[in-house]
């Protein structure tokens, strides 16, 4: 019989480490479930024991319930055939154990189970019990008493809801006094229970292709150049507005309108100056352009196209001659017309800013005809790509409602102008000829009024903006034509800075 046994204990053996090679996927008792398993295996009846019986074969089951994921509870029970081994019958007499007696054994106990995290498979969980009952030893005479035991194992899931289970126990009887090793193998049968909580999902791949420290999928500017400083949305800052990114910025504080490298520091501007000794002749105190200026200006459109990025500043310039207020205006209509001829011949309206400087700024004296002559003079300022230049708006026929493109560059406009609330803004409304003076007057300021409240209405300071309507004036091309009179209906915008308008 020894041999049998020592045959099924290889076999217990074997099932137990079957699970090794199994794969990950996690299958366990679950909290809250009950569970039925069927047990078989062997007992060997240790030699320091008071009585000396056989090896032999051990059946049982048990009941358990999970408490939690690591602990359950289990009722066991047992049942196990043997035979005593000692002398002959006549030898030992009726009273006391012979060779060849039957022993039936029976053992049930309460187990305390701990189930420790899987190790080297999902599936396959150890476990540590110990527990408590009685054992009742039946032959020629009935004996029963107290017993422990403590021991260990392994489930290793098979599916949802069937285990594999095998352990090992030591088991200390007192009635009669034995210690006794049991090895069991068996199916559970797991019912109920909450199923385990499915593994958390895997964090997404945080990409970062710009390196700004804002995730490709929440970068609405996703190649900023690497140093810039980000928004929350990943685009570039640039506190000065100089096309320059804060953080590479090396001169953060640039002034408004100032050229800058790639470094945002400035350059210094290229400056053209031409004055009505060089043929840049107006009308005698007119705003008007001879045909000999417009030659001269041809030059100055050509420049500004080999500078197809630069934002050209037009300066004019008077010399002493009647009042200051009377100059001041003369040159700022002088400026204007020149920025209205260059507009005509293909330069955009947002890369010229006309300013007049009135009696200002003289390069030469006033004593004399040639010296005024010099003083009377447009400068021609190529500035960088990203001062502060303003586009012209235009309206639909008759009515005081802008363009598509034009409401676009409105909001461009707004943006601009929030940026620098040091500036202030004349916005003048013209109109085509169609229509009595009234009319236009009318309809112009209606224009410029609307314009402002737009402004007003995307965060512009309302008091940096003036709303003037000039009418059916200063027309920067023919109304003869229906595309003429188009561009003469718009609005300029006038920068003017802190020192008033």
């Amino acid at each position: 019989m020894s041999k049998k046994l020592f045959s099924m204990s290889l076999i217990i053996a074997f099932l137990m480490c079957m699970p090794l090679s199994a794969s990950a996927e996690e299958i366990s008792l679950r909290e809250g479930g009950f569970y039925i398993t069927p047990m078989a295996g062997g007992i060997f009846y240790l030699k320091d024991s008071d009585v000396d019986l056989d090896h032999w074969g051990l059946f049982g089951g048990r009941i358990g319930y999970m408490l939690t994921r690591k602990w359950s509870v289990e009722g066991s029970f047992d049942y196990g055939f043997s035979e005593f081994n000692g002398p002959s019958r006549s030898e030992a007499g009726w009273d006391e154990p012979y060779d060849g007696l039957n022993a039936n054994n029976y053992f049930m106990t309460a187990n305390a189970l701990y189930h420790f995290e899987p190790i080297l498979s999902e599936r396959l969980r150890p476990f540590a019990l110990a527990g408590i009952g009685v054992g009742t030893l039946q032959s020629n005479m009935d004996n029963t008493g107290f017993l422990g035991q403590i021991g260990g194992g392994v489930h290793y899931g098979l599916t949802e809801n069937i285990l594999l289970r095998g352990e090992v126990r030591a088991l200390f009887d007192t009635n009669p006094s034995m210690v006794n090793l049991i090895v069991q193998v068996g199916p559970a049968f797991h019912f109920g229970g909450a199923a385990p909580a499915p593994p958390p999902p895997p964090p997404p791949v945080w990409k970062d292709f710009d390196e700004d420290g804002v995730p490709d999928h929440l970068d609405k500017c996703p190649t900023t150049p690497k140093g810039c400083v980000v928004d929350k949305e990943g685009c570039p800052l640039d506190a000065d507005v100089d096309g320059v990114c804060d953080g590479l910025d090396e001169c953060p504080d640039t002034p408004l309108g100032t050229a800058v490298d790639e470094k945002g520091c400035p350059v210094r501007v290229k400056k053209v100056s031409l004055s009505w000794a060089q043929g840049l002749t107006f009308a005698l105190g007119s705003a008007k352009l001879t045909k000999q200026a417009e030659k001269v200006l041809m030059d100055l459109v050509v420049l500004a196209n080999k500078n197809p990025k630069a934002v050209v500043e037009i300066g004019g310039y008077t010399d002493s001659t009647g009042s200051a207020v009377f100059n001041q205006r003369l040159s700022e209509k002088r400026a204007k017309a020149v920025r209205n001829f260059m507009i005509l011949n293909g330069i955009t309206p947002d890369r010229l800013i006309a300013v007049g400087y009135g009696e200002t700024n003289f390069v030469a004296t006033n004593d004399t005809p040639e010296g005024r002559q010099q003083n009377r003079r447009v400068e021609f300022k190529f500035l960088g790509q990203d001062a502060l230049g303003l586009p012209l708006l235009h309206f639909k026929v008759g009515k005081s409602e802008l363009t598509e493109k034009s409401k676009s560059d409105l909001n461009d406009i707004a943006e601009k102008l929030k940026a620098h609330p040091n500036v202030r803004i004349k916005i003048t409304a013209y109109t085509d000829s169609s229509g009595s003076p009234e009319l236009n007057k009318r309809l112009s300021l209606k224009r410029a009024m609307m314009v402002k409240k737009m402004l007003v209405a995307k965060g512009v300071a309302p008091e940096n903006l003036k709303a003037v309507g000039r009418g059916a004036n200063d027309f920067l091309t023919t109304n003869a034509t229906k595309e003429g009179r188009q561009m003469n209906r718009r609005v300029e915008l006038t920068i003017f800075w802190a020192s008033g308008w």
